[in-house]
């Protein structure tokens, strides 16, 4: 789950997606898997939790591959993180990833 920094509208719906691969995988031979649980947590600016996602309302789109939409707060901003934790069995696996959240620019004729 790497991406560059994005930014998002306040009060939009930004989506977050992973894709969980085997720890044997390679770059020439991906080995993808479904995990037995998904966790997503959302941060603020201020690094306070805003929302935790569990499971049942995480999309599995197929083999290793997931989503879960999350509707930004409207009036506020800043850098904001994203943790996902998959979980296969006892062992963990974690994925991060930072996105800024701007104020709708004023339209101007």
């Amino acid at each position: 789950m790497s991406q560059a920094l994005r930014a998002f509208l306040y009060g939009t719906a930004l989506r977050i997606e992973a894709s969980i691969q085997d720890f044997d995988s390679t770059p020439t031979n991906l080995i993808m898997i479904d995990v037995d649980s998904n966790t997503v947590q959302i941060y603020d600016d201020q690094a306070n939790l805003v929302n935790t996602i569990e499971t049942g309302s995480i999309i599995h789109d197929g083999l290793g591959e997931y989503h879960v939409d999350f509707q930004l707060p409207s009036g506020v901003i800043g850098k904001w993180k994203a943790v996902w934790t998959a979980t296969k069995g006892s062992l963990n696996s974690l994925g991060a990833v930072d996105f800024n959240v701007v104020p709708v620019a004023p339209v101007t004729p």
